[in-house]
């Protein structure tokens, strides 16, 4: 019974196999990416390094770019807008003006406007902004025109009015010219209603309010001046609107269509008794995708050859290194074989020459000579040097090795310094360096002695 639940107590459970299974797995694949990283050649980590650089300076430099076209482009849609904007304003001041001439003549006539239809007709056609034109003493209408079609506003209060009651009043306790509106007119359409108060002087002095003398503007004929559908063919959707003092929301007046502006560059139009707002945007939105797209591909593209450029320099630099290693290795390999040939030839005791087969002397080699006593060999023929009788000897020898490859035995005598002193030749036709070429090197053994 012990033994098997200490035998039980060292058994793992299916779950401990999984988990130490699925942290070997992750210890292999850390090692496997260790050793692939260390098997990356430095120029690939130079490569990389220069990619993200150059990626980064590269989307700085869109970046940049991109926020400059956005400036442009939102300072190209405030210039356009701003002269709607002004000719909004200039629209609307002009069709208010209607008010001031009929104030004139409501105060010269202390409230009464003879032929009134006939004036406010004329003044009707003049001003194509304005729709309707109204007395309304003690803010009640009393005369219109045209009368056709506005016989429902006639005994209208536009101070108890609960839509424009508010900015009636305005009208009346500040003396000074209001505008309400956009509104549903009771005529019927929307439209905006210019008020201007009229007061008379008491027996006492004192102004008393007479009542108004107002304008009915009705939208968008009001704004045909401002040209305001010129802006979607220029690429820009724009919005008119103001803020209802009343309820605090919006109040669309006029607008290009359905969908929302993002961001819009907005330009504040000053009315009597409010602010209007006229808004506007990219038709498009404001991103440049094709332009922003292109970009980025020809930053990257970039980024590549600029990685490639670093990666072929670098290894332009170690094939320098390397090739600079493997000179200056050769070089010392054959210093060393040099000094080993030299040494060899210093140990031999005989006179070396190599020959043509015309017996021209090409090198002189023996120890102990200076280079240039051994210089002056170099150049001559063998007839310049040694005896008449001994040349024959040394050609025969030539001409031996040149058949067959080597020939030695031959014996001939040469004065050196006034002494006679013989040598014994030992030949070896030589490896040619170029094809024609059969030199032949000759060994001259002093056996004076013998």
């Amino acid at each position: 019974m012990i033994c098997t639940l200490q035998r039980g107590q060292h058994q793992s459970t299916p779950r401990a196999q999984v988990v130490r299974r699925g942290v070997d797995n992750q210890s292999d694949m850390l090692a496997k990416t260790f050793a692939w990283s260390r098997k990356l050649r430095p120029d690939w980590w130079v490569a990389a390094a220069v990619f993200v650089l150059a990626s980064a300076l590269a989307a700085m430099l869109v970046w940049n770019a991109e926020q400059r076209r956005l400036q442009s482009e939102r300072l190209r849609i405030a210039s356009l807008t701003s002269d709607h904007a002004y000719a909004i304003r200039a629209g609307m001041d002009r069709a208010l003006s209607t008010t001031y001439a009929l104030a004139a003549m409501a105060k010269q006539g202390r409230g009464d406007i003879a032929d009134f239809e006939g004036v406010a007709g004329e003044m009707l056609t003049l001003y194509p902004g304005v729709s309707v034109l109204g007395l309304a003493p003690n803010g009640i209408i009393k005369r219109v025109a045209p009368l056709a079609g506005n016989e429902k506003s006639l005994g209208f209060n536009q101070l108890a009015d609960p839509k424009q009651g508010r900015e009636a009043f305005i009208a009346k306790q500040t003396g000074k010219l209001t505008l309400a509106g956009p509104l549903n007119l009771v005529q019927g359409g929307l439209g905006a209603v210019g008020r201007l108060p009229i007061f008379f002087d008491d027996s006492d002095g004192k102004p008393q309010f007479w009542g108004f003398v107002y304008a009915v503007i009705r939208f968008p004929q009001a704004l045909a001046n401002a040209r305001l559908e010129r802006l979607p063919l220029a690429g820009v959707a724009y919005e008119l609107w103001r803020m209802n003092p009343d309820t605090g929301s919006r109040q669309v007046i006029a607008v290009s269509g359905n969908q929302p502006l993002i961001d819009p560059v907005q330009q504040s139009i000053e009315m009597p008794n409010g602010t209007w707002a006229l808004s506007a945007a990219p038709l498009r939105g404001w991103d440049d995708w094709p332009t922003l797209l292109w970009q980025a591909a020809l930053a990257l593209l970039a980024s590549l050859v600029l990685a490639y450029m670093a990666r072929l320099l670098l290894q332009l630099k170690v094939h320098e290194r390397d090739l600079a290693a493997l000179v200056a290795e050769r070089t010392d390999e054959i210093m060393a074989s040099q000094s080993k040939l030299r040494a060899t030839l210093d140990a031999i005791p005989d006179r070396m020459f190599e020959l043509t087969p015309e017996g021209f002397i090409v090198d002189y080699q023996y120890p102990g000579v200076d280079v240039a006593v051994a210089e002056r060999f170099v150049g001559r023929n063998l007839s310049d040097i040694f005896a008449p009788g001994s040349v024959p000897v040394v050609m025969q020898a030539l001409e031996q090795a040149v058949q067959t490859g080597h020939a030695e035995g031959q014996e001939f005598e040469w004065v050196m310094g006034g002494i006679q002193r013989w040598f014994e030749i030992s030949a070896a036709r030589k490896q040619a360096d170029t094809p024609g070429d059969l030199p032949v090197v000759v060994l001259a053994r002093e056996i004076t002695q013998r």
